[in-house]
């Protein structure tokens, strides 16, 4: 199983996770980053993406941060649809760190597959962060919207037999999907609030924050909180 860092948010930093992930991370490491949206959509010019993830940008500065905190200082910024597809490969097998975020885990997808780029991620020996629904990327399949049907898009496969519920607040319609993932497909779903993540490595899952397992032992559970 690749090393990867699944969370909501990028307050990964936080005090729900420093204690482990201070032993995951060192200022030594480096990190690239792979933007897949901007705004309504893909970013489509030179302008647009400047604004949006430049030097000087506040989201630039949001998905920086963390990694800052835990010492990193050597950042590569790329743009799929604007940078050379072997210099973005290559960046990636030179970085410790590879940082992928978005709203749409089928626009991800997309991004990797066209630009060639899901191999190079992973046989990567680096760390994989999938940052808001971009973790959907990480199941061996997933649906755009309605995620708990896992047959409808193809995904890189490094969580197998389990799935994911991102952003977890207890509402009644986010429930009702993941009653619906367990007894339609049973196995697992590993639950992230806002505060909260799960690291990957080697077969084990480690829980951090908030985070947790939910199985078919639970359905009794989960219908009683609605």
């Amino acid at each position: 199983m690749k090393r990867t860092l699944i969370a909501n948010k990028t307050n990964y930093d936080g005090p729900w996770a420093a204690e482990f992930l201070s032993e995951v991370f060192s200022r030594q490491m480096s990190a690239c980053v792979l933007t897949t949206e901007s705004g309504e959509g893909w970013s489509n010019s030179s302008a647009d993406w400047e604004s949006r993830f430049g030097e000087a940008a506040d989201f630039r500065y949001d998905i920086e941060r963390p990694l800052r905190s835990y010492g990193i200082s050597s950042f590569r910024w790329y743009d799929p649809q604007r940078d050379d597809d072997d210099a973005i490969r290559r960046g990636i097998r030179e970085s410790d760190i590879t940082v992928l975020f978005g709203t749409e885990p089928s626009v991800c997808m997309d991004v990797l597959e066209d630009h060639d780029l899901k191999e190079a991620i992973l046989s990567s020996p680096g760390i994989l962060i999938v940052l808001s629904e971009a973790a959907l990327t990480v199941c061996r399949d997933f649906e755009n919207e309605e995620y708990y049907d896992r047959s409808a898009r193809e995904g890189l496969g490094i969580l197998k037999g389990a799935h994911l519920c991102m952003h977890y607040d207890e509402s009644e319609e986010q429930l009702r999907r993941m009653i619906r993932q367990l007894e339609i497909h049973g196995g697992s779903l590993l639950v992230l609030s806002e505060r909260s993540g799960v690291y990957l490595d080697d077969g084990h899952i480690e829980l951090l924050g908030d985070a947790f397992i939910a199985d078919e032992r639970d359905l009794e559970e989960l219908y009683s909180l609605l």
